[in-house]
């Protein structure tokens, strides 16, 4: 880079290594000299866009879909990463023009299909729980969209609705509910881990920011721990793999008292020789 600094690629790939690393203000820098020498590159514009995300600039992050969402207009998982950072923005700065996700974006122009016999909002929430332990998941989806029309902070019907669609394999509609019930109960651990599944095979450096967040509420989860040290392994993120596994170690040195613990610690260690 110092001897051919207007190199975009070599910024870009610095920057991929640092994002990597964990070190997302490195990485963003790096992607947005990467841009300043060379303004037509999608994936990077997508990558910061994700980092921003993670890092709660969500205009920014919107500004950068956009600007990549010219280049490839039909990149239908860019559009729901855009969805899920207008999410965020109108949660913390009030309503805004877009919906929030595709599903609701259905149930607002087609209208939903309200069972008849549900003629309030507690005995259609009751109606979609029927729904979802009977299978009927297209049916119970409804019923959510319905009731968090009118009640759109109903924890229990989020968190039924992200369940749904993450059974349905809408990881992205899933995580925007998730980021709801965050804001809605920061201090709920199962809803960072929850977060943290769904981004895992679309954004690991997400997943692992969610695990850590959950950490920092239970310290001592080792489940949560060796999923984050696996993660920060394959991210190239050695030095917080390390961490992870040496803690479960320090702490549950055998697996009679880890229900496995320790053996994928022992394994991830000697892999680091």
């Amino acid at each position: 880079i110092e001897r051919t600094p207007r190199d975009a690629d070599l910024w870009k790939a610095r920057g991929l290594a640092f994002e990597r690393m964990g070190a997302f203000d490195e990485a963003v820098a790096d992607y947005t000299e990467s841009l300043g020498h060379n303004p037509k590159q999608p994936r990077v514009l997508r990558s910061r866009g994700r980092l921003l995300i993670v890092q709660k600039k969500f205009d920014a992050a919107v500004v950068d879909f956009d600007r990549a969402l010219r280049f490839d207009p039909d990149d239908a998982g860019m559009r729901a990463e855009r969805r899920l950072a207008l999410s965020e923005l109108k949660r913390r700065h009030g309503a805004l023009p877009e919906a929030r996700s595709a599903m609701q974006l259905q149930a607002d122009s087609t209208g939903p299909r309200t069972p008849e016999n549900a003629s309030d909002a507690a005995a259609l929430s009751r109606r979609a729980i029927d729904l979802r332990n009977a299978g009927d998941m297209l049916a119970a989806l409804d019923a959510t969209n319905t009731v968090l029309q009118d009640k759109p902070d109903d924890i229990r019907m989020l968190a039924l609705r992200a369940e749904i669609t993450t059974g349905l394999g809408r990881r992205f509609d899933a995580i925007a509910d998730l980021t709801d019930l965050i804001g809605l109960q920061p201090d709920n651990k199962q809803w960072y881990l929850q977060r943290a599944w769904a981004w895992q095979s679309i954004n690991p450096t997400a997943a692992v920011a969610d695990w850590s967040a959950a950490l920092q509420i239970d310290p001592h989860d080792v489940k949560t721990r060796l999923s984050r040290a696996e993660a920060c392994h394959k991210l190239s993120q050695i030095n917080l793999a390390i961490q992870d596994w040496s803690a479960v170690l320090k702490v549950f040195p055998d697996d009679t008292r880890t229900a496995g613990g320790s053996t994928p610690a022992k394994e991830g260690l000697s892999g680091c020789d």
